[in-house]
């Protein structure tokens, strides 16, 4: 199906301009500085502007020519929702940007509504509760092991292991009302408790092919070099602190050591996923893993797409080269540009 000439036309990349040295935050300008070559490798003019709110996202996009949006806005700060606007914006003003529409991005950036989606549907998901400013917990969660999590946060922000996994017994000490309390300081859409369950993290990569999605690989995160006692999980010094040994420490093994028939349910509820959420061109869905269960912690439907992240891990594993997929993405958005006006 021919789509609109980007090779003529050219691309815009929007990308939230940083507001501060966290390390989420920063890591945005690698996907644009990865995005850049790759297109610049496929002959497809671009032009990268970075904007630091709706506003100015609004007007960037009513000033700019291009009509096809690399949209690698991921959160204007601590306002997540926020970001998920942009591919309304893009349609409001005429364009067509990659990745998943606005819905789908509220939906699962979320975390409560993302849960209640996949409790609706059958799809397991870990036992969970919204912490109140009393920090109260249900009865059927007392006894559990509890994970503290921001209902909306961007690239582990607000989770640390040693502090955010509340052994049984605990939750009502000392330590976690501080941890509660400073978090609702920090992250203004509240918390969630989640039962921290399985020993290990399987992430299944699905990408959107002429109109299809299709499992692109899945990937386990190998927490084996843990000392006993370190909860296994990718928090935030794991995902962004080169120096910490948990970066250093979890290394993805691709496939994930689990059977072929866990392999193939995991992959089939993936995809499932991709539809239920209404998802485009690509997703990341996340699980913790337990024998032969399963549960779904995060449906990422704007995964970091950098280099050295999970994603572009599974593509290289898959046979797929970086600048190839960037392609995709662009391709995939100038079809649905060329057909915005066709009644389905």
């Amino acid at each position: 199906m021919r789509g609109y000439d980007i090779s003529e036309h050219g691309i815009l990349i929007l990308y939230n301009r940083p507001k501060g040295p966290l390390e989420s935050e920063l890591g945005v300008l690698e996907e644009v500085e990865s995005v850049s070559d790759s297109l610049r490798a496929l002959g497809i003019g671009f032009e990268a502007v970075g904007v630091e709110g709706i506003e100015d996202s609004l007007r960037i996009l009513k000033e700019r020519p291009e009509k096809i949006v690399f949209n690698l806005v991921e959160s204007f700060g601590r306002d997540n929702l926020g970001a998920c606007l942009i591919p309304e914006l893009c349609e409001r003003t005429g364009k067509v940007c990659t990745g998943s529409p606005t819905p789908a991005l509220i939906k699962t950036t979320d975390k409560v509504i993302t849960k209640g989606i996949l409790k609706a549907n059958g799809i397991p998901t870990p036992n969970w509760q919204v912490l109140g400013p009393e920090g109260r917990l249900r009865e059927d969660l007392e006894g559990k092991t509890l994970i503290i999590k921001p209902i909306l946060s961007d690239g582990s922000e607000g989770i640390w292991a040693d502090r955010c996994v509340i052994k049984p017994g605990e939750f009502e000490g000392p330590k976690s009302k501080a941890l509660i309390h400073e978090l609702m300081d920090s992250f203004p859409y509240g918390l969630m408790a989640e039962e921290f369950v399985g020993d290990s993290e399987v992430n299944i990569a699905v990408i959107e092919e002429g109109g299809r999605a299709r499992t692109l690989g899945l990937a386990e995160i190998d927490f084996s070099l843990f000392p006993e006692g370190q909860p296994r999980i990718v928090d935030y010094l794991a995902k962004w602190d080169k120096s910490s040994f948990a970066y250093r420490n979890t290394p993805r093994v691709i496939p994930p050591r689990v059977s072929q028939n866990q392999r193939e349910e995991l992959s089939l509820m993936a995809i499932k996923l991709f539809y239920l959420f209404l998802c485009r061109d690509y997703i990341r869905v996340d699980t913790r893993i337990q024998g032969e269960r399963f549960w779904v912690i995060d449906v990422n439907t704007n995964p970091d797409i950098s280099p050295d992240a999970g994603f572009a891990a599974t593509l290289s594993s898959s046979g797929w080269d970086f600048r190839d997929f960037i392609g995709k993405l662009a391709e995939n958005a100038s079809i649905r540009y060329a057909n915005r006006h066709q009644i389905p």
